[in-house]
């Protein structure tokens, strides 16, 4: 149970990173194509 709470909360983690990054990046171009 342990260590599939810790894998979950890992990808959790990972996701919630990429989805940060992917938000940056549409930021980052809206201000650099304007």
């Amino acid at each position: 149970m342990n260590y599939c709470s810790s894998l979950l909360l890992s990808l959790l983690i990972k996701y919630n990173i990429i989805i940060k990054y992917k938000q940056y990046i549409k930021k980052y171009l809206k201000n650099y194509l304007l």
